[in-house]
């Protein structure tokens, strides 16, 4: 049932009939971390059916923030959150740390914030158009491939803001999270997702007489005793950005590669050293823990598995 799955679903249309690939930076890290998570949610779109508070309060408040720096008022910067959390039913997850109410107190106590200590944040205009919550697919590489040809790399997603600062471009993140220590941004240079933004920031802003120097991590963080919030600035050498790239391409076409392997009859490899990390289990850790027979139908199952719809792209396939 897997193979039939995967070889009707998007990922494998896109490489056989259009010759393309589409990738974001949320996919990749699933395929970089284990390639059987990578072919489970981005393969045969198969999520983790069980709800994810800090998921959807985190996209409640981006929804509030994206509102806000749209020209949009306090109000209905609030608003817009509160109906973003109901239709994605962020209280039904019983979570006491992140409900409805909390997510709008914390948009509404993140503008005021901005607004006493003087650091709004302004978006960069293209065309009339702020630059907040933009979708992108941008053509990344061309690769040569084991069992699909010639394959057209495209990078997607979406940028928070484009923000504008002293006359200096940044990429900006809004990070919700509930620890905001030393080791908090430790991660973010090293990690994808940032170097990625800055390298689509400078894509898009290539024409402009401005450069863009990186990417700005805007902290959310909600404790028990209240807010606290804090920019983080991240600049990039180009260096950095082209090494990004190259090693990302190479991973991509592995990625590639792995996905025709399977298709082809050979087993899903897997990092069995990403099945428990600090953050705890993966959400597929049952599907690889069960006898190989049991497995289509655990992953099949919408009790636990539902279908996949992330598509930031909005290319179809």
């Amino acid at each position: 049932m897997f193979l039939d799955v995967l070889s009707r679903e998007k990922l494998v249309r896109m490489l056989t009939n259009d010759h393309m690939f589409v990738i974001d930076s949320s996919e990749f890290g699933d395929w970089s971390a284990c390639t059987a998570k990578g072919m489970f949610k981005g393969g045969v779109r198969r999520g983790n059916a069980a709800s994810q508070s800090a998921l959807l309060f985190g996209g409640a408040v981006h929804k509030g923030l994206a509102t806000y720096l749209k020209g949009g008022t306090v109000e209905e910067a609030m608003s817009s959150t509160r109906v973003e959390a109901v239709s994605t039913g962020l209280d039904t997850c019983l979570d006491p740390k992140r409900t409805i109410e909390k997510a709008v107190q914390m948009v509404e106590s993140y503008i005021h914030h901005e607004t006493i200590m003087g650091k709004k944040i302004i978006p960069l205009e293209l065309n009339g158009i702020k630059m907040v919550e933009e979708n992108f697919a941008l053509p990344f590489a061309m690769v040569e491939t084991k069992h699909f040809g010639t394959i057209q790399i495209m990078w997607s997603g979406i940028i928070d803001v484009i923000a504008l600062e002293d006359n200096v471009l940044w990429v900006l993140d809004h990070k919700t999270t509930s620890m905001m220590g030393e080791k908090f941004i430790d991660d973010k240079e090293r990690g994808n997702q940032l170097p990625g933004y800055t390298w689509v920031g400078r894509e898009l802003t290539k024409a402009l007489d401005k450069r863009l120097e990186g990417a700005i991590v805007n902290a959310l963080c909600h404790r028990t005793g209240g807010f606290e919030f804090k920019r983080f600035k991240l600049p990039f050498n180009q260096w950095k950005i082209d090494e990004w790239k190259e090693q990302t391409i190479q991973r991509c076409t592995s990625i590639i590669d792995s996905v025709g392997d399977v298709l082809q009859g050979d087993l899903i490899s897997v990092n069995r050293e990403s099945c428990v990390t600090k953050y705890g289990k993966c959400s597929y850790f049952d599907v690889c823990n069960t006898v190989p027979t049991l497995r289509d139908k655990l992953l099949f199952d919408d009790a636990f598995f539902k279908e996949n719809v992330w598509n930031p792209s909005q290319i179809e396939g």
